[in-house]
């Protein structure tokens, strides 16, 4: 693993945050940031359980989320409705709401 490119790291705790939902029964969606554009370009993964709407971005460490890209999530989270999560990986994956 320590190997693996930066994107490939990624691209690796993108999915294995979407499989920690689909795993509890949690409808899950990795998005490719290929398609998006502007304030969505942060967001990695949409979760949706019992009418709460998540959007998740994936960093490999925690203090990687920067000022500007922490704004263009909360905008996201506010048009749609929806709560902010960063995720990393520290001895397994850990998850905190973004403010």
């Amino acid at each position: 693993n320590r190997w693996k490119s930066a994107r490939a790291k990624g691209y690796s705790l993108e999915r294995d945050c979407v499989n920690y939902y689909r795993q509890q029964g949690v409808f899950a969606l990795r998005i490719n940031s290929r398609s998006q554009k502007g304030v969505y370009r942060s967001i990695d993964v949409i979760t949706y359980h019992k009418g709460t709407f998540f959007i998740i971005q994936c960093k490999r460490h925690k203090k990687y989320l920067g000022r500007e890209e922490k704004d263009r999530i909360m905008l996201a989270a506010t048009q749609w409705g929806a709560t902010a999560l960063l995720c990393w990986r520290d001895r397994g994956l850990r998850f905190e709401f973004i403010k």
